[in-house]
């Protein structure tokens, strides 16, 4: 089973303003646009893995104990540069719910650890994916919006992903609440 843990992008103020930015983002035919019920903040990649894994993975976030907090959407990036773009991004303001976001994922990725489940260790970088290149780099992007907005993070889940020819569908397999 192909599984991830990840925070919602909640309805409200914030989402709205990013489905607009999508919905201009679909003009550009070298993009493939995130579906608006898949925008997500990823805290732990896991992977293709066992139920066994699935299970101690769920048990071992389950137990995170972690305070509820808001957050800031901030400004527009690009992996794994503007000039070479294959993935369009926005960010959280540091100050504003980046820190909280980075020591969450920190969390997690601790618990999965001490659980023996392994993961994508690539550094932390808390992002939400707009839009991937459809075929290789699509060169120099220049997304002129600047999108902003506040938004609660109360939750975090263990998602499950299976792929298809017209994108991922995901499913929640454990949510866990923050206090």
């Amino acid at each position: 089973m192909r599984v991830f843990v990840a925070v919602d992008l909640p309805n409200g103020e914030a989402k709205t303003k990013v489905l607009d930015l999508l919905n201009k983002l679909r003009a550009n035919p070298s993009l493939k646009v995130v579906a608006p019920e898949n925008l997500h903040f990823t805290l732990a990649f896991i992977g293709e893995v066992s139920e066994e894994l699935v299970k101690r993975a769920s048990e071992a976030i389950s137990r995170i104990s972690y305070k509820a907090f808001n957050a800031s959407l901030s400004g527009i990036g690009y992996f794994p540069s503007r000039e070479r773009a294959r993935v369009v991004w926005i960010g959280v303001r540091e100050e504003q719910g980046g820190e909280q976001l980075e020591e969450l994922a920190e969390s997690v990725r601790s618990a999965l650890s001490n659980a023996g489940v392994p993961f994508d260790e690539k550094p932390f970088v808390p992002h939400l994916t707009l839009a991937r290149a459809r075929e290789g780099p699509v060169g120099c992007l220049d997304v002129k919006e600047e999108v902003s907005g506040e938004f609660p993070i109360s939750a975090f889940s263990l998602k499950r992903s299976v792929l298809t020819s017209r994108g991922p569908i995901y499913s929640d397999l454990v949510q866990v609440k923050l206090v």
